[in-house]
């Protein structure tokens, strides 16, 4: 299968789907089930492009790509994804190096290239969604960075849930992330901040409170049960 063939599929799709007003989401898990779907040798000659478009974004597709393989099935996608990082990282914005490391976190990919982010781009330490899905990885070095993130950049210390229910604060957005990317980091989490800052530890607390009053769907009975059910 040809270039212009692949690209002329994506866009045929994407016209398909261009009346979801929902960013692109269900043309993308369209697109990868197509992939999916595909004989063996065509779908490989599918990934050889989207991961050609990642590196080197000839026909403008790298973005569409990057958040296509999240949903394609490729046993060694992640470590010619890796490879292509490895590659071009130094050539790359910020906006692509935490694009392609969050794409190989979310396989769960193990690698010590998010250290060595992490170590060179300290702002990096104030993106929560990356470090919600380094810390399921890695709990033990990811959980100390999300206490330092609530207790340094959002200010937790200082911030009380808001009187009106229809408001809600940065650092309770940033927990429902953390809920939907692993809720068994939400405990030992807590117990960090505790560790860190108490008063940052209760306030937290409170957050957690006025989010399961708004959002009880979000949490699992386990954790209500065994988190929530004390506070």
């Amino acid at each position: 299968m040809t270039d212009s063939v692949i690209i002329s599929t994506i866009k045929n799709l994407q016209k398909e789907y261009s009346g979801y007003k929902d960013g692109g989401r269900v043309f993308v898990e369209a697109l990868a089930k197509k992939i999916n779907n595909t004989v063996d040798e065509e779908k490989k000659e599918v990934i050889d492009f989207l991961l050609r478009e990642i590196e080197l974004n000839a026909n403008d597709l790298g973005d569409l790509a990057l958040r296509t393989i999240e949903f394609l099935d490729s046993p060694d996608m992640a470590n010619r994804l890796e490879e292509i990082y490895k590659r071009q990282h130094n050539k790359k914005d910020e906006y692509w190096k935490q694009g392609v490391l969050l794409k190989l976190l979310m396989k769960s990919h193990p690698s010590a290239i998010y250290d060595d982010y992490l170590e060179k781009s300290p702002e990096a330490k104030e993106y929560f969604y990356f470090l919600s899905y380094y810390s399921k990885l890695y709990p033990q070095k990811g959980i100390p960075l999300l206490a330092d993130s609530l207790i340094e950049d959002h200010h937790v210390a200082a911030t009380l849930p808001s009187d009106n229910p229809n408001s809600f604060a940065g650092v309770e957005f940033d927990m429902l992330t953390l809920i939907m990317v692993s809720e068994e980091l939400v405990t030992p989490l807590l117990e960090e901040v505790r560790r860190k800052n108490a008063k940052a530890a209760e306030h937290l607390k409170k957050h957690l409170v006025h989010l399961l009053e708004h959002y009880p769907y979000r949490f699992s009975k386990e954790i209500k049960d065994s988190f929530l059910a004390e506070l």
